[in-house]
């Protein structure tokens, strides 16, 4: 599991780092992922990363840390589950109204996010 969680967080930390230098092409390639039936792109994501991060929590850094994110992450995939592809359709609109400099800072915090949990699990990685 150390490993699923280092991918998410390249993964997250890259798509950061995408969403800072282009956040309009952020925006464009985020909404095409969402098709009116494809709430599944949000919801398994959400869960694999839920998982990950609760059998990860014991080899990382910050163990309560990664089972509380475990967490949140989780209800986060069933509020997907609750309010479907036109929840993710109006989330992706709400934040096409707002302004670069916003869509920036949270890509900062998605950046963050992705190498926090890097630095939390790699002492556990299998690579040395």
């Amino acid at each position: 599991m150390p490993i699923v969680v280092a991918l998410f967080g390249l993964m997250i930390a890259g798509a950061g780092m995408l969403a800072t230098v282009s956040p309009e092409r952020f925006i464009r390639s985020a909404s095409r992922w969402f098709l009116p039936s494809s709430a599944w792109v949000g919801i398994i994501p959400r869960v694999l990363l839920a998982t990950a991060l609760w059998l990860a929590a014991d080899v990382s850094r910050m163990p309560i840390v990664f089972m509380i994110l475990a967490l949140g992450v989780l209800v986060s995939g069933v509020a997907v589950l609750l309010t479907g592809t036109s929840g993710l359709r109006s989330r992706i609109a709400w934040l096409r109204l707002q302004p670069t400099e916003l869509t920036r800072e949270w890509a900062v915090g998605m950046m963050a996010f992705g190498s926090f949990m890097i630095w939390a699990i790699y002492p556990a990685l299998p690579i040395r």
